[in-house]
Order: structure tokens, then C-alpha cells, then sequence
């Protein structure tokens, strides 16, 4: 291996050309095609630049292939993305994070941690609960027991249809 080349940062000409995009949509496909190592030489077409300058979908994609090589890092990607949200630079906004960050997390917990899966999925289903205080828990059970026991003695007619 010779000299890590120089960064070129996330210049302008570099978002117009939409070569990043195209690379990234390359690497879908060969890693739906189940071509792990095709896949890994797509992210060797990237133009070089630093962890810090990669927009998310590269940064989820970097996660993804070398996973297997160094888990840690991959996950402290992944996880990172999730925590994030949106990542930026200091050039600005590099974009939002692609939706399936969360089940690829979940699915390489599986793989390698089925604990921390558990632990993610708990996590993250937590944000979206809606926490009720124990008497206002209490004050809708009471509610139901009193319409069941009281809508016993309603009467209800039902008319056949024609």
C-alpha cells in the first residue's frame, strides 16, 4: 500500500457530479446481488476524502462492508448515524440518514450480538411510547370495568338489514 492520498473534501463540483450518489446506488446493487467484495470495490471508486466528510449513506455503506473485518467500528458507525439524524460537515449538510440504518443495525446485532439487538429495539421503541402516570393507568381500567359492568343493563335493538 503506498501514501493514504489527500482528502478532497466535499467541494461543489464534487455534489454536482453526483458521483457519489452513483457509487453509493452501485454498492446497493452489488450487495443486494450478494457480492460482498464487488461491493467493497465500489467504495475503493469513492474519491478520497475523511471519515469526518462522508455523508451518511457512505458512512452506513462503509458499516456495512467491512463489518465482518471490524465490527466495532461498524457499529460505532451505525450507531452514530442512528443518534444523528442528519450529519454535517464543515462545509454544511451532507444529508439525512438513510432509513435503513436502524434494521441493518438490528440485523448485525443479530448476527453478532443478539443481546444488543434486544437492547436497540428497546431502546428505540421507547422513544416512540407514550409514558401515563399510574393514576391515570388506574382511572381508564376503572372506566372499562364500569362500561362493561354497567352496559350490560343497556339495552341495544338491532333492526335487521333489507
Amino acid at each position: 500500500a503506498g501514501k493514504p492520498l489527500r482528502s478532497v473534501g466535499n467541494s461543489n463540483a464534487l455534489r454536482d457530479s453526483a458521483l457519489v450518489e452513483t457509487i453509493n446506488l452501485k454498492f446497493a446493487i452489488e450487495l443486494s446481488n450478494g457480492n460482498l467484495d464487488g461491493a467493497k470495490e465500489c467504495l475503493s471508486d469513492m474519491p478520497p476524502r475523511d471519515e469526518a466528510e462522508l455523508d451518511p449513506v457512505t458512512l452506513h455503506n462503509t458499516a456495512l462492508a467491512y463489518m465482518d473485518e471490524k465490527p466495532a467500528e461498524g457499529f460505532a458507525k451505525l450507531n452514530f448515524l442512528l443518534q444523528s439524524g442528519t450529519v454535517t460537515s464543515d462545509d454544511g449538510p451532507l444529508g439525512s440518514v438513510p432509513k435503513e440504518v436502524f434494521s441493518n443495525l438490528v440485523h448485525m446485532y443479530c448476527k453478532y450480538y443478539a443481546k444488543r439487538c434486544f437492547l436497540a429495539l428497546a431502546e428505540n421503541m421507547a422513544k416512540d411510547m407514550v409514558v401515563i402516570r399510574d393514576d391515570t393507568y388506574h382511572n381508564i381500567l376503572n372506566f372499562l370495568d364500569r362500561a362493561a359492568r354497567h352496559g350490560k343493563h343497556i339495552e341495544t335493538v338491532v333492526s335487521p338489514i333489507d
